[in-house]
């Protein structure tokens, strides 16, 4: 939902003079930071871009404040709306690797690089300073990569920085494409110096961070691409190697839709059915979803096995649309804040009773708890809570029972 607002404010920011085009680029502002408040920094960073791709720094700065102060009428129904706890910023102690960074976003920073490298060689008349100052920004993001042994910083840092020092020379297409790539590679630093605290773990403490900024950072240097690739295409000298490493950086980064294509044209794969992986995998949960989208009323609470993100827990309550006691724990927690956990707790604790306890008596006042009406048995039941489960079955009656997967309802 936010890519296209993100699109269009990099489409419009700064670019009309008029009190009209100030308030337009302060409602854009406000529906991107709505729809997603993970694009700040983003939103941050197109709002200096598109203000200097047509002024002066001091005009720039007046005019990025102003749009910041109109916006925040139209900030306050998405300030004052229930949204995740922010729970702060914290330091990072992983990296992303040469390779990573090229995995993910390939031609795209390769066209910026050359780009750049042409602009600073013809940049000044005398063939030494030329030389001198084309070979600077390199080195500096090499020692600045081998130093803080994170190459996405030291590399990215240069290349802020030679943008910077060829700004007041740019003007039309190229300055605003080197600010938009720009604005892209700080997106890329910044998880290489602080992430947003989030209750996955150490292991996976900047993910979050490097998804949103990643995502943000590939729909920006799309449009740069484009615009800098005349520029990176213009050398006359080693024009085929230019054009063979750039062939080569398209191949790689075309691998991934390759596939996708292919696989979507596998004769199992070409349907509009969601559920497909279901009948395909686990078939008794695909027959238990039927039954209890034809049976069960719309508000009937279900309880099913608990687990973590990315994963098949929650499969029955999002392909019935019926609540569940509890989905993906660590989702609950990010989305819910540090206030939920105790809850959160309470309820893996009390969806694991339900399962292993052999006690009916306690197994019905779990059940009671959360006024639950049914409870699926299914592989991934018995994978969580063992082959022996819900034993203690509290009063419930079957209802439904088909390839492995069994559906309980609870006696009132």
């Amino acid at each position: 939902m936010a890519l296209p607002f993100l699109l269009a404010f990099a489409a419009i920011v700064g670019r009309f003079a008029t009190g009209s085009g100030l308030l337009l680029d302060a409602a854009l502002f406000a529906a991107l930071f709505s729809a997603n408040p993970w694009d700040l920094p983003g939103a941050l960073l197109l709002l200096g871009a598109g203000t200097l791709a047509t002024r002066e720094l001091k005009p720039a700065i007046l005019r990025s404040v102003s749009t910041l102060a109109v916006a925040l009428p139209f900030l306050l129904p998405a300030l004052l709306a229930p949204r995740p706890e922010f729970q702060g910023l914290r330091g990072v102690t992983g990296r992303t690797t040469s390779p990573e960074a090229f995995l993910h976003l390939g031609a795209l920073l390769l066209v910026p690089a050359l780009a750049i490298g042409i602009a600073l060689l013809r940049s000044r008349d005398d063939a030494e300073e030329s030389f001198l100052l084309v070979n600077v920004f390199p080195a500096l993001g090499i020692f600045l990569a081998i130093v803080t042994k994170r190459p996405v910083l030291g590399l990215g840092a240069a290349f802020v920085l030679a943008v910077l020092r060829l700004l007041p020379r740019m003007k039309g297409a190229l300055r605003s494409g080197f600010l938009l790539a720009g604005a892209s590679v700080a997106l890329l630093i910044l998880p290489e110096l602080v992430v947003v605290r989030d209750p996955y773990g150490e292991q996976l403490h900047r993910m979050n961070t490097v998804f949103k900024c990643y995502a943000a950072a590939a729909a920006l240097l799309a449009p740069a691409t484009a615009l800098l690739l005349p520029l990176a295409l213009s050398t006359r000298r080693a024009r085929w190697v230019v054009r063979g490493v750039l062939v080569v950086a398209v191949a790689g980064v075309l691998a991934h839709p390759a596939s996708l294509v292919i696989q979507r044209w596998t004769p199992s794969q070409r349907t509009l059915d969601g559920l497909t992986w279901m009948s395909r995998e686990t078939p008794g949960d695909r027959k238990a979803v039927e039954w209890i989208r034809q049976n069960a009323p719309r508000d009937a609470r279900i309880v099913e096995a608990v687990g973590g993100a990315y994963s098949d827990h929650g499969r029955i309550g999002g392909a019935t649309g019926r609540p569940i006691l509890l989905g993906w724990t660590n989702h609950q927690g990010l989305w819910r804040g540090g206030a939920a956990t105790a809850e959160i707790d309470a309820r893996k604790q009390d969806v694991e009773t339900i399962y292993k306890s052999g006690d009916p008596a306690i197994v019905r006042d779990a059940l009671a708890r959360y006024a639950a009406r049914y409870v699926v048995v299914g592989p991934l039941e018995r994978k969580e809570y063992g082959p022996e489960l819900f034993r203690g079955h509290g009063g419930a009656r079957r209802v439904f029972s088909g390839q492995e997967t069994e559906v309980w309802e609870v006696v009132p």
